[in-house]
């Protein structure tokens, strides 16, 4: 398949094209999404805290006020805060269903 798309090299940023930064991903427990960043795939925790009543993290992902928000921020070798965890208690997240609306590949 033939496309009029120049070819992109990975090692070599371009600031012309889309560049996600930071996917912010929302886990019922932070201890257990550790073991899988962290452990198995070598992510480096940069900051990790509770946040303020305040915080964006309630408008963006529409969290109700009594839920307990915990941010911590991930990094690789490469690429600083690259990933975003916010842990919620204290409300019943909603089972994820098919198909599925997210997938990171």
């Amino acid at each position: 398949m033939e496309t009029n798309q120049p070819s992109v090299n990975p090692n070599t940023p371009n600031l012309d094209r889309l560049h996600i930064k930071r996917p912010c991903l929302v886990v019922a427990d932070l201890e257990r999404a550790f073991t899988i960043y962290q452990d198995i795939l070598g992510f480096k925790l940069d900051y990790l805290a509770e946040a303020s009543p305040d915080s964006y993290l309630y408008q963006v992902f529409q969290f109700p006020k009594s839920a307990q928000l915990k941010f911590a921020s991930l990094s690789t070798e490469d690429e600083p805060r690259a990933l975003a965890l916010t842990e919620v208690k204290g409300i019943e997240l909603p089972t994820p269903t098919t198909p599925y609306r997210l997938a990171l590949v």
